[in-house]
């Protein structure tokens, strides 16, 4: 028997987290008569200057106005709830907060006044907004101006920081629309959200190759347009394909191999699960191992799985709290048939015979825990039984293994 060696797919990744792009800080000493004064722009703004602008604004405000601001946050405020994880888990003060940080991004405004007064709480939204909305792809960070009175934080403002200028985001949110809309022509109709999710998991693998130097590599133009890219435009452009679709979907961040990563948490069929589309490439796999040439063009591990399956390989950065992933119902190997909770004749000769008929060229089964993972490979490969399912392989076979997710592909 022919042995390939052991396939893991723990790979190195890079992985580059939004920055924040300064801190523009105003202060003033208290007293009658004496001005605020900035310390790292050249313009000195004043506050009461500002305060006097404020207060006109106000005076021109009518009653319709509000009115329909208020309308307008109220519409706002369904749609984040329903499809934004992290909007969904923080606190109503946040929640406002994450509206202005929203609002402020998609229309490109200069230094918003927000209603905190800590940066800290700023930043951490901040990322809330960056993790639900991929379709933020001109942002890579932000800036603030701090107003203080003495030690007491008066004012906040906010600024993002943006990689195109207005007129040139614009037409790439026409391009990324038309270009959305042919890949969601293609995606299956149907209420089933599995088929969508493995679908557009498939299709990305499909049309994307992993290369490091891709441009854009860190948000959705990499993918829709050059099919190059990294694990952040492979997360976010996944998300935003099941957001499209009215799944909920959010960025993942953390370590894989002890090197920065990135992946989505998803909701299917009302259940929790973790997607890891870059994982699931080949290009990706090869790019760290090329002599391994043996590798199935789509690894399914990584499509909707559990929270204790995602941990054996990867380090989650909880900005906030997570959900405990536990249903399989969904998982890939579950709904296809390639699972096994026992070593199961009957079930694998209608596996292999099913994977003839579709002509494929290779299975891949999983296993329910490391005991039956154990038995069946033991079976398997140390009995040589797998040759009783194959076609005219002769007295070798290709195989690689998971160890870590309890999967073995075979080439037939």
């Amino acid at each position: 028997m022919l042995r390939k060696g052991k396939f893991y797919v723990g790979l190195q990744v890079l992985h580059i987290m939004p920055a924040i792009l300064g801190v523009l800080s105003l202060t003033a000493c208290q007293g009658k008569g004496l001005q605020d004064t900035t310390e790292v722009v050249d313009t000195v703004v004043h506050l009461d200057e500002i305060e006097a602008e404020e207060s006109m604004t106000t005076e021109r405000t009518t009653i319709q106005e509000q009115s329909e601001e208020e309308s307008i946050e109220e519409t706002e405020q369904t749609e984040q709830t329903g499809l934004y994880y992290g909007y969904s888990v923080i606190s109503p003060k946040q929640q406002n907060l994450y509206r202005e940080i929203y609002r402020a991004l998609t229309d490109c405004e200069e230094y918003v006044e927000v209603s905190t007064l800590k940066t800290e709480e700023l930043n951490y939204v901040f990322n809330c907004v960056m993790n639900d909305h991929p379709e933020l792809f001109y942002v890579d960070g932000y800036q603030y101006k701090k107003y203080s009175v003495g030690d007491v934080v008066t004012k906040l403002y906010f600024y993002g920081n943006y990689t195109m200028r207005s007129a040139q985001i614009e037409q790439y949110k026409v391009r990324i629309e038309q270009r959305v809309s042919e890949i969601l022509d293609i995606l299956p109709d149907t209420t089933d959200e599995y088929e969508i999710a493995k679908a557009a998991y498939e299709y990305i693998i499909n049309e994307t190759q992993y290369d490091l130097e891709a441009e854009n590599n860190q948000n959705i133009c990499s993918v829709l347009f050059n099919k190059r890219s990294v694990c952040q435009g492979y997360a976010k452009t996944y998300q935003y394909l099941l957001q499209k679709k009215g799944i909920q979907a959010v960025l993942i961040t953390g370590t894989a191999n002890q090197d920065g990563h990135a992946w989505n948490l998803v909701k299917i069929n009302g259940k929790y699960y973790y997607v890891d589309v870059t994982w699931g490439d080949a290009s990706y796999i090869l790019s760290d191992n090329q002599e391994n040439t043996s590798v199935p063009p789509i690894n399914y591990d990584y499509l909707l799985v559990t929270t204790e399956d995602i941990c054996e390989t990867h380090q989650i950065d909880e900005l906030y709290v997570l959900p405990e992933c536990t249903a399989t119902e969904d998982n890939y190997y579950v709904r296809e048939g390639l699972f096994l909770s026992y070593y199961d004749e009957t079930k694998l000769a209608t596996i292999f015979e099913k994977a003839y008929e579709a002509n494929n060229n290779y299975v891949t089964i999983k296993c329910l825990d490391d005991l039956i993972y154990e038995d069946v490979r033991e079976k398997l490969m140390d009995e040589q039984r797998v040759f009783e399912f194959i076609k005219g392989q002769g007295e070798q076979i290709t195989y690689t293994e998971n160890k870590q997710q309890r999967t073995i592909s075979f080439w037939i």
